[in-house]
């Protein structure tokens, strides 16, 4: 079975009256995604060592490699060294000639910039767009998709029922496939800025020139809207029920000297991110309102605080099925 790791960013160009905003989202596509995750730890080690940074993760988005002082090299040098273990690049990018769009057709049809359904409503769900433009080309495979959230659309009702594909919240620090599509994405920004570039179909063609075999390329643009929009203000996409597992999740102190940045870089979740990279699952910040319905017998919450394990112990008694952990249960784990 093939196997497809799914993430998105906007894509942004300033301008003298106004930037230009379109998002790019990339599917990696692999045979075999066990395999691959060993080929991508050993190529992410070589090119941080080869730096001397000492990698602390198994997997690394952009954004924490940009924390790292990594230079642009490093992506050309991961695109160069990961590019023949994969078999097919999906890439998907959208911007709209339109300046209006209507949304909320079950419920009221509200006008709004199209900038503005870009960047507050399409931008956090665009991995479920692509997966769509996926699946219509004909893909049957496993998809992973980095965490979305936003509302539902036609796009999402035609995809919902499989169950070839789960959702990862932050996948792109856990799952080497998507993490895989979260630096290829930055690697074509990149490239696509130091050559001058627009954002087309023959500029990113080029861009992936030496692997042009492997790509294919679809632009969502204003024939799709209809499909991208949201239908409905009181509708969520229920990703939780997409949700992998295991999912560990993380239950926050109230305490004010602890915020979620401190959590976010601490070296616990970086072992929980090791974990579960290593068990194909994710975390998430334990959400009361929504995550008790989804807990799990595989799944883990972790604590750090008197508060937290009170809480845990409540769920517990409440009947909730799922285990409780701590970092060296997570080190031990096989």
């Amino acid at each position: 079975m093939e196997f497809a790791g799914i993430d998105s960013k906007k894509f942004i160009r300033k301008g003298k009256i106004r930037d230009f905003v379109a998002l790019i989202g990339i599917c990696v596509i692999v045979e075999d995604y066990e395999r691959f995750k060993q080929d991508y730890s050993l190529i992410i080690k070589k090119i941080l060592e080869e730096r001397e940074i000492i990698p602390t993760r198994e997997v690394y988005k952009s954004h924490d490699l940009n924390k790292l002082n990594i230079d642009l090299k490093f992506y050309e040098e991961f695109y160069d060294f990961i590019k023949d273990k994969i078999k097919k690049l999906y890439i998907c990018y959208s911007y709209f000639n339109e300046t209006k769009v209507e949304i909320f057709p079950f419920d009221y049809k509200q006008e709004i910039s199209i900038m503005d359904f870009l960047i507050n409503y399409l931008d956090s769900s665009y991995p479920h767009i692509c997966l769509w433009e996926l699946s219509k080309d004909g893909f049957q495979g496993y998809s992973f998709l980095d965490g979305i959230n936003g509302k539902i659309t036609d796009a999402w009702k035609s995809i919902e029922k499989s169950k070839n594909f789960s959702i990862l919240p932050n996948g792109d620090k856990t799952n080497a496939l998507i993490s895989s599509a979260d630096l290829f994405i930055t690697f074509l920004d990149n490239e696509l800025l130091k050559r001058g570039k627009k954002l087309n179909q023959t500029e990113i063609k080029d861009v992936f020139s030496d692997i042009e075999e492997k790509i294919e390329i679809s632009f969502v643009s204003n024939a799709c809207l209809y499909s991208i929009i949201p239908l409905s203000e009181k509708q969520n996409i229920p990703f939780m029920r997409k949700i992998a597992h295991p999912t560990v999740y993380v239950l926050k102190e109230k305490a004010k000297y602890i915020d979620e940045t401190a959590v976010e870089n601490s070296p616990l979740l970086k072992k929980v991110a090791n974990f579960c990279f290593k068990k194909n699952g994710c975390y998430k910040f334990f959400d009361p309102k929504i995550d008790y319905e989804s807990l799990s017998p595989n799944d883990y919450i972790i604590t750090f605080g008197e508060e937290a394990d009170k809480s845990v112990e409540c769920l517990k008694r409440m009947g909730y099925d799922f285990k409780k952990a701590n970092i060296s249960d997570l080190d031990n784990t096989d």
